[in-house]
């Protein structure tokens, strides 16, 4: 949630802009945020068995996950399955939810995949904006049919920064949190598998400092031969 911050440690810093500092992020922002806002819209919106069957009837495609149980009972999403979500879902919610609805969350899907873009211009920028405002257009059909009381998400608001974050620091990719999101395995989870899970901190800490010098170790050995 939001925090009230009465002293900021930036307030005293001279010619510091902190809101130019938070840059975007697709990973938490995008795909595990208004993206999955979306994709839980359209369910409430379409009769379950229907959009699950819907999806269990897909074809399997190379590179893209089947959700043969279809994916109302899914829980604890990653991102990489709420991309193969993103990709099957319009065309498995077409005929069983509103148009509109299917206009905006392809308006949003449009800015989501622009968003992701390695390079950009002046053109890709254009579409990005406009994207966002044909969502912005469009989303009230989520209201009128009681899906959503207001649009009040910090994540949503964050959306109309995207072009000047880009023009300030060039494309999300660059400051993506999806890239370090990996060292959540190494780092932390494998780690506290190897703690008998009383007093983990410390064994963590222990196990990574040996598997660091093994592998510095290992280096070695490697570069001797």
């Amino acid at each position: 949630g939001l925090n009230d911050v009465p002293d900021p440690f930036w307030a005293d810093w001279a010619y510091a802009n902190i809101h130019c500092a938070i840059t975007s992020d697709i990973l938490h922002q995008l795909i595990q945020g208004v993206g999955k806002h979306v994709v839980q819209w359209l369910s409430d919106l379409a009769p379950r068995r229907e959009l699950d069957a819907r999806f269990r009837r897909l074809p399997i495609a190379q590179g893209l996950r089947h959700f043969s149980d279809g994916i109302s009972k899914l829980a604890n999403v990653s991102g990489a399955e709420h991309r193969a979500i993103f990709a099957q879902l319009l065309g498995c919610v077409h005929g069983i939810v509103p148009d509109n609805a299917v206009r905006a969350a392809r308006a949003l899907f449009d800015f989501l995949y622009i968003a992701q873009y390695e390079c950009h211009s002046d053109k890709t920028l254009t579409e990005l904006s406009n994207a966002l405002t044909e969502f912005h257009e469009l989303k009230g059909v989520f209201e009128v049919h009681g899906i959503r009381a207001d649009f009040k998400l910090p994540k949503l608001h964050m959306m109309q920064h995207y072009v000047e974050c880009i023009r300030l620091f060039g494309a999300p990719d660059n400051y993506n949190t999806e890239a370090t999101e990996r060292l959540h395995i190494d780092l932390a989870k494998q780690a506290f598998r190897a703690t008998n899970k009383r007093n983990f901190v410390r064994q963590m800490c222990r196990w990574l400092e040996r598997r660091e010098a093994v592998f510095w170790f290992a280096t070695y050995l490697a570069w001797t031969r």
